[in-house]
């Protein structure tokens, strides 16, 4: 419906108190845009309503100028995970380059899967590979651009310590293409993991890296070989 009247009335429904109205209005924006509703619709991405917030970032993807990239830089460093998650969804799509990558790497931390794998996209040099991507445990390889470029292993750190599984195993997948001490040492403590997936998987990484075979449910021994050679390690050739 569209209605040259509609903004006016949509500007105070948009701060209703039910939040079933509050989702209609944003709704009806959609043929009824007005530039007023630029500030309203950034004071959604802290609704309390996920629905509601994802659908304001929506419209400000699509209308809001690259010149005022800056202004969602401000939000990407709110301590609001969802306002920092809007934030990055609108940069990812109006300017992803304004985006600093220290920023990005901070948000390696979110307790947000779908902004870690946002994130960890635009960091290995590609777009974000949509909002609607969740990985599963089966599917662990996150969409890579054409032309990958690699984290350090203490860029990779904040994936390893995530409360997220898939999170920490996206970590696992970093450390094993670097392979470097780094990489071995951040390894160690998911031999501890509460996931038995996590555990596996960096056992299966020290093996590669050290060509031995201690036992897989005995961290304490693999603790005691990296002390024993971290001083004379030598990284193998890059896993691929």
């Amino acid at each position: 419906m569209h209605d040259p009247g509609l903004p006016e009335l949509l500007l105070a429904l948009l701060k209703h108190q039910d939040l079933r109205v509050r989702y209609q209005a944003v709704m009806a924006i959609a043929g009824n845009w007005d530039p007023r509703f630029i500030e309203p619709l950034l004071a959604l991405f802290r609704d309390t309503h996920p629905q509601i917030r994802d659908q304001a970032a929506e419209w400000l993807c699509r209308r809001e100028s690259t010149n005022r990239a800056s202004a969602h830089v401000v939000l990407l460093r709110d301590l609001d995970p969802d306002v920092q998650g809007c934030a990055l969804k609108v940069l990812s799509q109006i300017n992803p380059t304004a985006i600093p990558r220290a920023d990005l790497l901070r948000l390696l931390a979110s307790p947000r899967l779908e902004v870690v794998s946002a994130a960890l996209g635009l960091l290995q040099g590609g777009q974000s590979s949509g909002w609607a991507y969740q990985p599963s445990i089966r599917d662990l390889r996150f969409p890579a651009p054409r032309e990958t470029i690699r984290l350090s292993s203490a860029e990779a750190a904040p994936l390893t310590t995530n409360r997220l599984t898939l999170a920490r195993l996206m970590g696992l997948k970093v450390l094993r293409q670097n392979v470097d001490a780094q990489a071995v040492a951040l390894t160690l403590p998911l031999l501890r993991d509460t996931n038995s997936i996590v555990r596996n998987r960096a056992f299966a990484l020290l093996r590669t890296v050290s060509g031995r075979d201690l036992l897989q449910n005995d961290p304490a021994k693999w603790e005691q070989w990296w002390a024993a050679n971290k001083d004379t390690f030598v990284a193998p050739r890059r896993a691929e």
